[in-house]
């Protein structure tokens, strides 16, 4: 499918994909990731009531969020330190508000599958390693500025924000970051036989950057369970992630579509719309 989108693009010459067609891959995918769920936690308890990591099928528990951060975060400088030889570092804090014991406070733990969370913390990590690494570049600086993360708990929300100082994006592209092919990095080429990509977007020796997937499926994966990812970008500075978690386990219930006359309009139109004034995302 992935495939076929980079062929449509190949003829579309805009800046990611359609409004139909993004309607359509946002509920393909979301659709996806709950067959995957299922079938992943099915293998993952083989008829026992918890696995021999504790954890219950996929679904961790008592799942650390500063753990799994830090094995994202471990996992992206990878690929940085193969395309730029070097990455920014970490610095990473978190704070249960909710709790009294102060001993106790910077322990962070939520109901979560560890998987999902690790893929969107990977691609978040990815982006602000990349926009750091060439910002610095273009400034002259020696020493590249840190990544600072920072997780929250409070009785309701879990959130955490990810700040970098890799230049920020403009308003032209911030309404742009979560559709589907588009990217602030140079497209990559994916050839159909031979080369680096001869594999397709399964190969191993894909780049860091330029694919335009990374989050928008990021994002279908927060909102999986009704959570969700906000950008909030200063042009020339830098870019504040937010991450948003449930923090009751009985409220991250699963979101999927719904299949009906609405839907089925929406996927079928194929008119081209004239932005006005009061679309503000389409205005810039």
């Amino acid at each position: 499918m992935a495939q076929a989108v980079f062929k449509l693009n190949s003829i579309n010459s805009s800046e990611g994909v359609t409004d139909t067609v993004q309607y359509f891959l946002d509920r393909l995918y979301i659709n996806r990731i709950s067959i995957h769920m299922l079938v992943s936690h099915y293998n993952a308890l083989q008829g026992e009531d918890k696995t021999l990591t504790g954890m219950v099928g996929t679904i961790d528990q008592k799942c650390e969020i500063l753990d799994v951060c830090n094995d994202a975060y471990d996992a992206a400088s990878i690929m940085c330190d193969q395309e730029y030889f070097e990455h920014p570092k970490l610095r990473a804090s978190a704070m249960d508000t909710s709790d009294q014991n102060e001993a106790t406070q910077d322990k962070v733990t939520a109901t979560y599958v560890p998987s999902h969370l690790h893929h969107i913390l990977f691609e978040i990590f990815k982006n602000s390693m990349r926009a750091t690494c060439e910002f610095s570049e273009q400034k002259g600086v020696s020493e590249l500025p840190y990544i600072r993360v920072r997780i929250f708990k409070t009785k309701d929300d879990i959130t955490i924000k990810i700040s970098d100082l890799g230049g920020g994006i403009n308003r032209a592209a911030s309404g742009k970051m979560f559709n589907y092919m588009y990217s602030t990095a140079p497209q990559v080429a994916l050839t159909d036989v031979g080369g680096s990509y001869g594999a397709g977007l399964s190969a191993e020796t894909l780049p860091m950057h330029g694919l335009g997937y990374g989050l928008p499926l990021s994002r279908l994966y927060a909102r999986y369970f009704k959570g969700d990812i906000q950008i909030a970008s200063v042009d020339g500075y830098g870019t504040d992630v937010y991450v948003y978690l449930q923090r009751l386990s009985h409220m991250a219930q699963e979101n999927l579509p719904v299949f009906n006359a609405m839907s089925s309009a929406k996927l079928k139109n194929v008119a081209t719309q004239v932005p006005d004034w009061t679309d503000n995302e389409k205005m810039f």
